[in-house]
């Protein structure tokens, strides 16, 4: 498919204490330079207990489904391992769950890779991968306390770091709210 503007997505493996899952944005059609296009994703609804989000942004094209899924297998373990970290802060517990979970999550990972390359739905350009690693503290302070920032429209709490490939830029923004019992 030719086209003068980008195609972009971002595909998402998700990683708490209660298990993984795997999400993909729109195709974002029609992508200039300095563009912002939100899309309202609900990635994880629960009790802040630290949060693994892959972060993996492709250009659309349209090949073969199977092309990424190594890089997708390096992305979510790398997610893994960074939330079996989170877990050994957690007071008390930690020391004693992060152990066990880094099988768990050896476990599922073939899973979600297998959720995850079904996302994309073709192998299209990847741009880059980023993993974003979220302690219940973190997750408690930016749902609460930290100020809503704002890019182009679009509201959020935390940003991924820069993704870059392919002769384009982009970020991934994520909004946090605090549960309402």
């Amino acid at each position: 498919m030719l086209s003068s503007a980008d195609e972009p997505y971002v595909v998402m493996g998700i990683v708490s204490p209660n298990g993984s899952t795997s999400t993909r944005s729109q195709i974002f059609t029609g992508v200039d330079k300095r563009e912002a296009r939100p899309d309202n994703l609900e990635i994880y609804k629960g009790i802040p207990g630290g949060l693994g989000i892959t972060v993996l942004l492709m250009e659309h094209d349209d090949e073969d489904p199977d092309r990424y899924k190594a890089a997708l297998k390096i992305a979510v373990d790398k997610a893994a391992l960074g939330l079996v970290e989170l877990i050994k802060m957690i007071p008390d517990v930690g020391p004693v769950l992060s152990p066990i979970a880094g099988p768990i999550f050896s476990a599922v990972s073939p899973a979600v890779v297998d959720a995850l390359n079904d996302a994309i739905g073709a192998a299209d350009d990847r741009i880059d991968t980023q993993v974003l690693a979220l302690s219940a503290k973190d997750m408690v302070v930016l749902a609460g306390q930290a100020p809503l920032l704002h890019f182009e429209g679009i509201d959020f709490k935390i940003e991924s770091p820069l993704l870059s490939g392919e002769g384009a830029s982009y970020k991934a923004y994520f909004g946090l709210d605090a549960l309402r019992g």
